[in-house]
């Protein structure tokens, strides 16, 4: 087991993308990207988002000096982490750099970076949820 993880964390909301960088439990950053509305107004197809969101993804992961290839997990929550088809759709773009979860919670980023740790020391499986009814 690895002495510390690095976590990289999301939140994609309708207007806005959370983005942390997390060693183990600790926040190292943190920025909101916020989306001009009518940049997404115009997007009414989830997938078509992703080169905008994807770009200041990209923009904090430099800006921080944080390599994908030194990742261990990317976990996501947020209104469209509730899209199936957009979560698999992403997953299958992101998946050979690091896992891929997906959890709710309160106080997202850190419950996302703890969630992580969890099941990357073994502790916890991973856990899925169904959208009700």
């Amino acid at each position: 087991m690895a002495s510390f993880y690095r976590i990289l964390v999301l939140n994609i909301g309708s207007t806005t993308t959370k983005v942390a960088f997390f060693e183990n439990d600790r926040l190292k950053f943190q920025e909101t990207i916020d989306y001009v509305s009518q940049q997404l107004r115009s997007i009414t197809d989830y997938m078509e988002q992703f080169p905008l969101r994807k770009q200041g993804i990209e923009g904090f992961l430099a800006k921080h000096q944080i390599e994908l290839s030194k990742l261990h997990m990317i976990v996501s929550r947020g209104g469209l982490a509730n899209c199936p088809k957009l979560v698999d759709r992403i997953t299958k773009r992101v998946k050979f750099i690091a896992h891929v979860k997906l959890y709710p919670g309160e106080n997202e980023m850190l419950a996302l970076a703890q969630g992580s740790l969890r099941v990357l020391s073994g502790t916890e499986s991973v856990k899925h949820y169904s959208p009700p009814g």
